[in-house]
């Protein structure tokens, strides 16, 4: 295995268990905050009085839930990490891609198993 598609494995990991536990802690910030939330209902009329006045206490309590709770920092920890191995990932790729171009060879992580790897049978 080379180095190149090592590390896009490492960082294709590492980005999409990041991305999962970074959705679950939002989640679980967002039903914080809607039990916090007072008289919040679901079922409002879009756009009416009562809808912006709910999704603004709903917000806030989102953002004060982010800054100040366990939770809101495990989600801002995991959201970091995902992006880290976002960026890691496209670096990685662009160096894949940059030096399958330069030595027109075909990419070492997108290129599809050579004909070469696979052994001949003996001839009789």
């Amino acid at each position: 295995m080379q180095i190149l598609e090592l590390l896009f494995a490492v960082f294709f990991t590492g980005m999409f268990c990041s991305g999962v536990l970074m959705f679950f802690g939002i989640a679980l910030l967002m039903l914080n905050a809607t039990d916090k939330t007072e008289n919040f209902n679901p079922i409002v009329k879009p756009y009416s009085a009562e809808s912006l006045k709910q999704s603004n206490d709903l917000l806030t309590n989102m953002t004060e839930l982010e800054n100040n709770s366990r939770t809101g920092r495990w989600a801002n920890r995991f959201t970091a990490t995902f992006t880290i191995c976002l960026i890691c990932l496209a670096v990685t790729v662009g160096v894949d891609f940059a030096i399958a171009k330069s030595t027109e060879r075909p990419s070492r992580i997108f290129a599809p198993p050579s004909e070469n790897n696979i052994p001949e049978e003996p001839s009789r």
